[in-house]
């Protein structure tokens, strides 16, 4: 399926991408159905039901064979065994990629391999190179569009053994996955970062991938046509910065397969996961506002991730800056400690009075709320009157001021004024209730900050 968060103009034309196999022979072929959400209208409303042959009664130029040869539609260069179809995901190619494996021997037989019994599959593959090819679709907007010119295939991967089940990784699509059966018969899944290339010269031009990733180069900023290219590092460098949180976008950037610097600056958008709009990185706890770009510096001692900065735009989730050479090139997050010091806190409901019916003294549930605490916090013990410590960050939670975004008691705040917060639900390490009491809380800092005060517990 083609989906349609891949940005493409059209939300309701869904389409198809299958394999059309000839079960007496090798003949394999790749073909595309547009406007998949009209001709399943078309039989809801004719039928009231989705007749089996609705794949077969397209007849009116919505099904399109994919070519491999430029300028020539439905032509495919050979009837090779092909598998594994699948659309690229990328907004800006908007879907226009097929990527798919083909057995380039031509060796591998449809009727054998569905007919013998699984314990002879390895003896069907024999002799088969099922290598990883992508192909450029250029007009897949139009489904009554005929005259789609198909560019060459470009090999992603080969092997001397074959591949298989290749899919493009979601979420950017700038990576592909497939199986690959190597010589001893053992299988691994191997993974292929896709390195996307565009021809620029000195009147400028634009780059860009699979994974949101753009850059305009402007008008003299190359004296002379080069080939610019990007792709995510299969092994980036590594992240020894403390301050530094990894979102997993990383990308290197050549000319003609070496840096660069640039007469003129150029813009470049990166893009990160947040495909809820949650306003934190797809998996993590990293808040988009402290996001920045930081670049591979190997020219100092030792080599390190160097800052930039950029502005983030929320709502498209990138980064963009401006910048006059080519890198490797990364969104991190920061670790922003917030403007929040020890002497501001507050500790609610004092006293916890969880059983008297009344939300506002505490509920079993919320707990009791320690807020307005800033990020570096490192210990917070509690004691009972006599001195026993009865609990601590193990029994605690602890969140950092970017990590809540929803707080107990139906408190409402704006943006991170609620500081850091921890929640105690009265428990001691022992994860059994405290009795009724006077407790001691003692609070630290890494930066060296302490506070200590009391509050209620009343069951």
């Amino acid at each position: 399926w083609w989906s349609p968060d891949a940005g493409y103009p059209d939300l309701n034309q869904l389409k198809i991408v299958f394999v059309y196999e000839t079960k007496e022979t090798t003949e394999t072929q790749i073909y595309v159905i547009n406007d998949v959400e009209d001709i399943i209208q078309t039989a809801i409303d004719e039928t009231a039901s989705l007749p089996s042959n609705v794949i077969n009664g397209i007849g009116d130029g919505r099904i399109t064979l994919i070519s491999h040869e430029p300028g020539n539609p439905g032509v495919t260069l050979n009837t090779n065994p092909k598998w594994t179809p699948s659309f690229s995901v990328g907004n800006n190619e908007n879907g226009t990629i097929i990527s798919y494996i083909e057995d380039v021997t031509g060796t591998f037989n449809n009727s054998t391999f569905n007919t013998m019994p699984y314990t002879q599959v390895n003896a069907s593959l024999a002799g088969t190179n099922f290598d990883v090819y992508m192909t450029q679709w250029d007009d897949p907007v139009d489904g009554t569009d005929d005259g789609d010119v198909n560019y060459a295939r470009q090999i992603i991967s080969n092997n001397p053994y074959n591949e298989a089940f290749m899919q493009w990784a979601p979420g950017g699509g700038d990576k592909i996955t497939y199986v690959t059966r190597q010589s001893d018969n053992k299988y691994r899944i191997s993974v292929v970062p896709i390195t996307v290339n565009a021809a620029v010269g000195p009147t400028g031009g634009i780059l860009f991938d699979n994974g949101y990733t753009f850059v305009d180069v402007p008008a003299d900023a190359l004296s002379s046509d080069t080939v610019l290219s990007v792709n995510p590092p299969s092994d980036p460098p590594s992240v020894d910065d403390p301050r530094l949180l990894e979102t997993g976008e990383v990308r290197e950037f050549y000319a003609d397969g070496e840096g660069i610097t640039f007469s003129e600056p150029v813009t470049m958008v990166i893009h990160y996961a947040d495909a809820d709009q949650d306003g934190y990185v797809d998996s993590t706890t990293i808040y988009e506002m402290n996001l920045m770009i930081w670049y591979w510096d190997e020219d100092v001692t030792p080599p390190s991730w160097i800052q930039i900065g950029g502005e983030v735009d929320p709502v498209a989730n990138t980064l963009t800056i401006q910048t006059d050479h080519f890198s490797t090139y990364a969104i991190f997050g920061t670790k922003q400690p917030n403007d929040f010091k020890l002497s501001e806190m507050r500790v609610y409901p004092n006293p916890f009075r969880p059983n008297d019916e009344i939300a506002e003294t505490g509920t079993k549930e919320d707990g009791i709320i320690i807020d307005r605490l800033p990020d570096d916090v490192t210990e917070i013990s509690i004691y009972n009157i006599v001195g026993d410590k009865v609990a601590t960050l193990d029994s605690i939670k602890y969140y950092q001021s970017h990590v809540l975004t929803e707080l107990p008691y139906n408190i409402i705040y704006q943006g991170d004024q609620h500081g850091a917060v921890a929640i105690w639900k009265g428990k001691n390490d022992a994860g059994k209730r405290v009795a009724s009491g006077v407790y001691i809380y003692l609070i630290k800092t890494e930066s060296g900050d302490s506070k200590t005060g009391k509050f209620a517990i009343i069951w």
